[in-house]
């Protein structure tokens, strides 16, 4: 794991998408093929994504977070979208095994310093991981979210593998 203190050259991807899946995911359409597609796994939890009245067809959040986290399923990882404390009980808990229980309860529980990044991706084999912010092209990082994620990578890192 290496770590980036100035954000920025934190790595950046870029992943486009058809504007037509977007509109279908707004109108309700695209999650229930994503989730016929990928069956049961942590990304379309269905404990958390049965009761999430952000997604639709209640709301059309959610998107970029689900669009990223798949590419990374088609990759061959897995992704915890829901790894905050109160989103779902099993996601927080495999969120506990990756990082370790302390941690889990220091970084995915309040909201007061921030938010952690959206996404967090593993290997299963492994158990190596990463977070992953996703924002939409006009998305900047919020006031808090800088120092929080530099907050979550100082505290996981080993020391010697910190670049400047």
């Amino acid at each position: 794991m290496s770590v980036w203190k100035d954000r920025a050259s934190w790595p950046e991807v870029i992943h486009t998408y058809d504007p037509a899946v977007r509109r279908s995911y707004n109108e309700g359409k695209q999650l229930p093929k994503w989730r016929e597609e990928y069956g049961v796994c942590f990304l379309f939890c269905e404990q958390y994504l049965s009761r999430n009245l952000q997604v639709p067809p209640h709301k059309r959040r959610g998107f970029n977070e689900l669009f990223v986290g798949k590419k990374y399923l088609d990759a061959g990882y897995d992704a915890l979208w829901a790894c905050r404390r109160g989103e779902c009980k099993t996601c927080f808990q495999k969120a506990g095994e990756l990082l370790g229980d302390r941690t889990a309860e220091q970084f995915l529980i309040s909201e007061k310093d921030g938010r952690p990044p959206d996404v967090l991706l593993f290997d299963t084999h492994t158990g190596r991981f990463r977070f992953v912010e996703c924002k939409s092209r006009n998305e900047q990082f919020t006031p808090k979210q800088v120092p929080k994620f530099t907050e979550i990578e100082n505290y996981l890192v080993v020391p010697d593998q910190v670049k400047s």
